[in-house]
């Protein structure tokens, strides 16, 4: 790995109505490594790297690319600069080419304003190529899958001769098999010479794929360490500012058979069927899967934010009768 910066922050401040997010934060990140920049929920990643990619202004600080001084403020001057993000909410209109995307309003055109789609299919092609991806530059954006859609936005990214990618939560939608293809992507475009900063709450993913890891806690820079030298363990506690034995109070081994909530055969159409399960008292409950699987939009539906076509909902043995968010609170049920 190169140890040349190909980005140096010198402290970088931000705050939003008094409040401050990011405190002096330093940081330098390797060209042609993966970076990885992680900490909890509030702890200033986005923003950070929304003003790395010119959607927000420091308010004090120095950035430098390749060594050299530079004050952008929209992402159009950062990517003069050769710095993209592909955001974890995806960009593409699902209704043009993927070459259409790929080049969007930037497309080779004749001398009457018509695009040239075959030198325009041709560019994008090359790009794929160069990613080891196999994606036709014809189809239709809203055919692929989130994983193919990741892969389009980089392309985006790499047609204005990015340098440096920010992928903010890039495998938060994907299934385990395209986290791998992702990945393939990504080890191979670090051997191309680019540079990645990588923002994930997975650290498995993030010491598969990070040459160095960055911890943010409350608009800290709390350090970096070297994957190959560090752990899970290491990093965490870097996040949470204590030991993990401190993390979480032990569970209690005594059972119960009291149910304080119940749901049955609740179903929303398109969206999920037929759920069935049983809150017991003194338990805490998790719900899993992916972005889209329905996690949200039922915690929603028992709450009365979003209606219901068919199901019973239960509070210690008494049917509940939610029609919208304020039946709900008033019947003892409440959504953070």
């Amino acid at each position: 790995m190169n140890n040349q910066s190909i980005l140096s922050l010198k402290g970088i401040d931000k705050s939003f109505a008094g409040n401050k997010v990011l405190d002096s934060i330093n940081l330098d990140v390797a060209k042609g490594s993966v970076h990885a920049v992680v900490g909890e929920n509030g702890a200033g990643k986005s923003t950070l790297m929304k003003i790395i990619g010119g959607i927000y202004t420091k308010d004090s600080g120095e950035i430098r690319i390749n060594n050299t001084l530079v004050d952008y403020s929209t992402p159009i001057k950062a990517m003069k600069e050769g710095v993209s993000i592909v955001h974890q909410e995806l960009s593409l209109a699902e209704n043009l080419t993927v070459a259409q995307n790929v080049y969007s309003n930037r497309e080779p055109a004749n001398a009457f304003g018509f695009i040239r789609e075959k030198e325009l299919n041709k560019q994008v092609g090359e790009i794929f190529r160069r990613m080891g991806v196999e994606i036709n530059p014809r189809e239709t954006a809203g055919n692929l899958s989130v994983a193919q859609q990741q892969l389009v936005e980089i392309a985006k990214a790499l047609s204005q001769d990015a340098q440096l990618i920010i992928m903010d939560e890039p495998t938060s939608s994907l299934s385990e098999k395209e986290v791998d293809y992702l990945y393939s992507i990504v080890d191979g475009l670090k051997a191309d010479g680019l540079t990645l900063i990588f923002i994930s709450h997975k650290l498995d993913e993030v010491f598969r794929v990070a040459d160095r890891i960055s911890v943010l806690r409350d608009g800290l820079m709390i350090g970096t360490v070297e994957s190959d030298k560090s752990d899970t363990s290491e990093v965490i506690q870097m996040m949470v500012g204590r030991h993990l034995d401190d993390l979480y109070p032990g569970k209690n081994d005594e059972t119960t058979s009291e149910v304080v909530f119940e749901a049955r055969n609740l179903s929303r159409s398109g969206v999920f069927e037929d759920i069935n399960f049983s809150l017991y008292k003194g338990e805490i409950l998790g719900f899993s899967g992916l972005v889209g699987a329905g996690r949200s939009e039922i915690a929603r539906a028992i709450f009365g934010a979003d209606p219901l076509d068919t199901g019973t909902l239960l509070l210690n043995g008494k049917a509940l009768d939610i029609k919208n968010p304020k039946d709900s609170i008033r019947q003892g049920v409440c959504y953070l």
